[in-house]
């Protein structure tokens, strides 16, 4: 049994085809290019930097962020922040979203019935960190 001989290929549909291919694999980079930026830009901005870069929604959430201390327990932050957004194992880590956005989050660490750490990250923004032991 022999094989028929291949067609011959239409050279409009290869081009178009590449065209595709060029596309797609220039909007991946665009797209990879883009969340390496977020996140150079995200990790790079901190302390005084982070809050030169805090909008007015941040500043007021930094107000009641600050007052978070080492004695602070779950309940005390809850008075001060309000229920949290996304509950952890046994509330030992809480997050609540500022301005209800997933992509800027104070998550508060607890250890002991005690504050541990306060983290807060907007993606693309900044990061903000508080320790306390």
């Amino acid at each position: 049994m022999t094989r028929p001989p291949p067609r011959p290929r239409d050279p409009a549909r290869v081009r178009r085809d590449r065209l595709i291919l060029a596309g797609a694999l220039t909007f991946a980079a665009l797209l990879v290019a883009a969340g390496v930026y977020l996140m150079y830009r995200t990790v790079t901005t901190q302390g005084q930097d982070a809050v030169a870069a805090m909008s007015a929604t941040d500043r007021e959430w930094l107000a009641r962020v600050e007052r978070i201390g080492p004695r602070s327990t779950y309940e005390d932050v809850v008075d001060l922040l309000g229920e949290p957004d996304e509950e952890s194992l046994a509330q030992l880590r809480p997050s609540w979203y500022v301005g209800g956005a997933q992509y800027n989050q104070v998550r508060v660490y607890f250890w002991d019935g005690r504050a541990t750490r306060v983290s807060w990250l907007k993606l693309g923004s900044f990061v903000y960190e508080k320790r306390f032991r």
